[in-house]
């Protein structure tokens, strides 16, 4: 979700509301111009704090979750499977594999800093 900001953001932070605690993940910070910035949030909700033995996996299916539904990543698998050589399945397929290998290390960077 786009995001809109009259300060540089942290790149992630932990916001505690009414007893839940939403780790909140900025992508893509951008500066707009001198008093506004952009990025993309990803927000995963947790009620204790992040520890990796039981957040991690959590974490890294919010995170990919955020970019590809259930659905696109079942239907992208499908068409690589069906037809591995075509060009256009098998872009897709490392698109997603790319972003999976992103969703670890910036779940792991998470919960390093936590």
């Amino acid at each position: 979700m786009i995001q809109y900001y009259d300060h540089q953001p942290n790149l992630y932070e932990t916001i505690r509301s009414l007893g839940t605690l939403t780790t909140v993940i900025r992508l893509d910070v951008q500066e707009m111009d001198s008093d506004q910035w952009k990025c993309d949030e990803i927000e995963y909700s947790h009620r204790e704090p992040l520890t990796r033995a039981k957040d991690r996996a959590l974490l890294i299916a919010a995170i990919i979750r955020s970019k590809y539904t259930s659905d696109a990543m079942e239907a992208i698998l499908n068409n690589y499977l069906l037809s591995p050589t075509d060009t256009e399945s098998k872009e897709e397929f490392e698109a997603m594999q790319a972003w999976r290998k992103c969703a670890k290390e910036l779940a792991d960077e998470v919960l390093a800093g936590v």
